[in-house]
């Protein structure tokens, strides 16, 4: 298991930077991630719209083309369930009053559950080993609620939005293909 750190910029809203992970043996790499992290600053108010017009952006489906769907159930217990099982015990995750201490509404379903969930919808075919994947987190998910997700081939490639179900915010968007 290596893990390193890569290109340190300025953004919008704080300073970003790479986190990147793999996980191999003698055979080759079996796991590859980037994580784009961000350490925040107090934006002023043009930056902070860029950002949330950054964020309402995604890969949309082609002229004509008829996304498939499928609704996605976000119980409010699946932030502790989720939490103990990978060890994350945020209290962002955990329950509204500790996402309350930290700035939400309510309580947020875990980012790393959010994609395993609509990867998981996306059905076997499309996460045939092995698969590349790319994720770009958007808004939070809030417990409980029913999410969106929409796919749609692109090319070689699955590609998805999952979206709040009822004022279509995404939360995530991405896409799948065979590597």
């Amino acid at each position: 298991l290596h893990s390193w750190i890569e290109g340190y910029r300025d953004a919008d809203r704080g300073h970003e930077f790479d986190l990147f992970t793999a996980l191999g043996d003698e055979a080759g790499t079996a796991w590859l991630e980037k994580s784009t992290l961000l350490a925040r600053r107090p934006a002023g108010a043009r930056q902070a719209a860029r950002g949330a017009r950054q964020a309402l952006r995604y890969e949309k489906p082609g002229p004509g083309a008829a996304p498939d769907t499928v609704d996605i159930d976000v119980p409010r217990a699946v932030g502790r369930r989720y939490g103990w099982m990978s060890g994350d015990l945020n209290p962002i995750h955990l329950a509204d009053r500790g996402a309350k201490l930290f700035g939400f509404d309510h309580a947020v379903a875990h980012g790393m559950w959010s994609m395993a969930r609509a990867l998981a919808a996306l059905g076997e075919a499309a996460l045939t080993p092995p698969v590349d994947v790319q994720v770009e987190f958007k808004f939070p998910l809030f417990m409980p609620s029913v999410a969106k997700l929409e796919h749609w081939p692109r090319e070689n490639r699955r590609v998805f939005v999952m979206k709040d179900g009822e004022s279509d915010r995404p939360h995530l968007a991405g896409w799948a293909q065979r590597a």
